[in-house]
């Protein structure tokens, strides 16, 4: 007697369990594609401060030459004011 009721128990949780691990399995692939996009938009931060860090770099390397140029032509005025004094 106790086998059909058994049965009938199975019968009546086993939708119940398969609700939940439906649920369940929604749930991680939920958890999954936000940890997708959440990888995806650290990678775009990433890459653009990169982008931002090298820019950076290229503009300091150009004032810098800029700097060199100045220093240079400075000294170019400076030797002909002093070629100047000489001279005279």
């Amino acid at each position: 007697m106790s086998t059909p009721r058994a049965h009938v128990d199975n019968a009546l949780i086993s939708p119940i369990i398969k609700a939940n691990t439906v649920r369940r399995n929604g749930m991680v692939l939920l958890w999954i594609f936000i940890g997708i996009i959440a990888f995806l938009i650290i990678i775009t931060i990433a890459g653009y401060n990169t982008l931002v860090v090298k820019r950076n770099r290229i503009r300091n390397a150009w004032h810098q030459i800029d700097v060199q140029l100045r220093r240079r032509c400075d000294f170019k005025i400076f030797l002909d004011k002093l070629r100047k004094i000489v001279v005279l």
